[in-house]
Formats: structure tokens, sequence, C-alpha cells
């Protein structure tokens, strides 16, 4: 009998440590689920098309958005890495007064608050007419002022310097606010991991050291796709090119005229979801019913010829079209993840 109760309190004992550890799982679960994955709707001054297309998410904040203190500190740490006083703001930036953020980035929080650009970056406008002070903002039209490569190369230059670190990175964020104490021990995390990130992506675009710069208004927007998604040889290829208007467009679809500034595309929808693809945007439209996008195997080809024209495509697993073609990457999306900065032109 005393034997038939100890083996039933050892059983019991066993049941609760096995309830208790199935509890701390559960527990851990949600707590890993709420700090990196939950995900909050944006909130806009307004609802208009404008205003999403100026600040709205394209998704690319899952893959490559930069946590939000780390992108905002990093000017005032590294200022000699910028092309001039200002900020962000030296880079050619769009940035209506009262803001809290450019033109052309977008705040959301996935579980913590990140930063990611959108396809207003490469295509919003800025004009100041004779005896006006301030620019006008031209939503659509071509970014003429921003400069992609000078953005990437601050931000690999900013990780390069082992002044990025989380002690540092949070003593200058007390300069504008106290975090709360679990958001500064995530911090102590995300610095080092966004730091490691970003010189990764530092050697995936040590090809443009050999290359013309981009300058300001232009982008290379094929080769950092080859490079970086087909995992390609990029041969002695340059694609430096204006970055393009997306302003009225019917009258294109309507007489079936060439889009991209090679004008190799009359398709809309497969622009549109190849320019998705360029601002870093991994994921597919299709992802929540298991479809994505894959390189076909055609893509893996060698260098051509010296005035050949290779054309790359994509196929995809899930409905709808049996090809794309791809176009862009997109700069300024500096991922606390595994990808960085790379600009979108279609």
């Amino acid at each position: 009998m005393a034997d038939s109760d100890a083996t039933r309190r050892r059983r019991l004992r066993r049941l609760w440590l096995l309830t208790g550890l199935a509890v701390l799982v559960v527990l851990a679960a949600g707590v890993g689920w709420w700090t990196f994955f939950r995900e909050l709707p944006q909130q806009f001054a307004d609802g208009s098309p404008e205003e999403r297309f100026k600040y709205g998410s394209i998704g690319a904040e899952d893959d490559q958005g930069m946590p939000y203190w780390i992108w905002l500190v990093l000017p005032k740490m590294f200022p000699e890495y910028l092309p001039g006083p200002g900020g962000w703001a030296s880079l050619g930036f769009v940035w209506e007064q009262g803001r809290e953020m450019p033109v052309g980035f977008s705040k959301k929080t996935i579980g913590f608050e990140r930063v990611a650009i959108n396809c207003a970056f490469c295509h919003t406008g800025r004009v100041r007419k004779p005896g006006e002070a301030v620019p006008r903002i031209y939503p659509g039209g071509p970014g003429n002022g921003v400069d992609p490569l000078a953005y990437e190369r601050f931000l690999f230059a900013a990780a390069s310097d082992p002044r990025f670190t989380a002690g540092n990175v949070l003593r200058e964020i007390d300069q504008i606010t106290r975090l709360r104490l679990p958001d500064r021990l995530l911090y102590r995390v995300l610095v080092p991991f966004t730091r490691r990130a970003l010189l990764r992506q530092k050697a995936e675009f040590a090809w443009t050291d050999s290359r013309p710069d981009w300058g300001r208004g232009r982008i290379d927007p094929f080769n950092p796709v080859k490079a970086r998604m087909l995992k390609v040889d990029i041969c002695e290829t340059i694609g430096n090119s204006d970055m393009q208007p997306i302003w009225n467009l019917r009258p294109r679809v309507e007489r079936k005229m060439a889009f991209h500034w090679d004008g190799l595309n009359t398709d809309l929808t497969e622009v549109v979801l190849s320019s998705a693809l360029g601002t870093a945007r991994r994921r597919s439209p299709w992802a929540r019913s298991g479809g994505g996008w894959r390189p076909s195997r055609t893509g893996r080809r060698a260098c051509p010829r010296r005035g050949s024209r290779t054309s790359f495509r994509w196929t995809t697993t899930s409905p709808g079209p049996a090809s794309r073609s791809t176009a862009g990457t997109a700069p300024g999306a500096t991922p606390w993840t595994a990808s960085a900065p790379a600009a979108s032109s279609r």
C-alpha cells in the first residue's frame, strides 16, 4: 500500500512538472511572438491614397525593416559619413514639415517599431519654382534629389565603425527618450544583430565600388537583384539609370506603351510585381496561401558576350501568371534580419 502511494505521488509530481514545463514553453512562445512578430496596423494622418503612398508600408519591414530607434540616431552618431550637414536630409530625402518620417519611409510595428522604404523613396519629386523658398513635393514624380547609393554606403560605414555598439546606441537614444527596461534589453540584442546584417550586406554590395557612383536621382535597378537574389555573376555590367516617374500611367496602359527606362515591358501588372521585389519585399503577394517567388533555372547563366542582351525571368509557385520579369532593387531597406538596402526603379 505504501509503495503504491509513493508511486502515485511520483507520478503526480511528474505530471505537475510536465504541466509546468508546458506552461513555460507557451509563455516563452507568447513573449517571443509579442516581442518579434506582433503586427499592428499603421496610423495615418488621413486615409488618402497620397498619404499611404508617401508613408504606407509595402511589406518590406518584415525582412528589411531597421529598428526605429537605431535608424533615428545613426546620423547623430556618425555625421562624418554623411555627404553634408543636416542628417538624413543631406541624402536628399524629401521631408514634409512637422512629419516624423521622410517621404518614402514607412514606420510599422512588427514586434518592435521598424523602418523601411516604400515606392515613394524613388518616386517622389521635389521642385522649387522661381521665387519660392520651400520646394514643392510631387508624389509619383522621379526622385530627382535622393541618393540611394550614398544612403547604403552611410549605413555600411556606420556598421563598420567600432563605436556601433549597444551601449553607445542606447546612450544616444537616451538623449531623445528613455526606453522602458524591456525595450532597453531588446535593443541590447537588436543593435549587434543589425550591425552584423549591415556588414553582410556591405560585402554583397562590394561590386558597387568598381562601378560609377549612381548619383542623385539615379540607381542601378537590376545588378543588385542579380547579385543578391538571383545569385548570378553581374560580370562587367553597369545599369545606372534615372529614376522614373510613375504618374499618368493610364495612357501607357491603354496604348500598350513600354514601361521601365529600357522599355522592355508593356505589362503593368508584371511591372508592379517585379518592382515589389526591387523594394526588398521578399514575401510573395500570395504568401499566406503558400506561394512564393523563386528564380527559374534559366536565370543562372554565364556572363553574356559584350554588347549582347540577357533577360532574367522569375517563375511563381502560386496562383497567377506563369512568369514575371524582374527589375529594380531598393536601397534604404536596412534589415534587422538578414538583408539590406537596395533601391527600386520602376
